[in-house]
């Protein structure tokens, strides 16, 4: 009987919660909920909310900085090519190639691959591209002409 007592209480209350279409949640998401009740208690507590204005602003802010973070990261890449590629531009074999990087330090062979190293990437003739795992060393512009430049032949030529 207690039981029925008290679930009658819990439906009058919710029933009586939705008639005022304001508190009602049935067509509500998750998140809108959760953001209805957390500004609930922001007023509650006297606490100023974010306006829709200042929300989109904010929004729109974060867009343009990851648009500024990708469009820097791929300018970093712009012209690059494999060493393969840096090779036929140089008119010259792959492993040729990778020697001469190797001989000059720009390039080191870690756990079976090609790395770019330190000095390489401080010059701007290597980069490194991928993720983490699987990073693989990239030939710039600059490098070829510095390559050629070093071994005495003129790139494409």
């Amino acid at each position: 009987m207690r039981r029925r007592i008290a679930l009658n209480r819990f439906f009058s209350k919710n029933t009586a919660m939705q008639k005022n279409p304001d508190s009602s949640s049935k067509f509500r998401t998750r998140f809108e909920r959760s953001a209805a009740r957390w500004a609930a208690r922001a007023k509650r507590l006297g606490i100023p909310l974010v306006s829709e204005v200042r929300k989109e602003a904010i929004y729109q802010s974060t867009l343009e900085r990851r648009a500024q973070v990708h469009r820097e990261a791929d300018s970093r890449f712009e012209g690059c090519t494999s060493l393969t590629d840096g090779a036929r531009q140089l008119r010259m074999r792959r492993t040729d190639l990778t020697e001469q990087m190797e001989r000059e330090g720009w390039l080191a062979r870690i756990n079976n691959r090609w790395r770019a190293t330190q000095l390489a990437t401080d010059g701007g003739w290597l980069v490194e591209r991928g993720p983490a795992a699987i990073r693989y060393a990239q030939v710039t512009p600059d490098g070829v002409t510095e390559i050629a430049r070093r071994m005495g032949i003129a790139p494409g030529a």
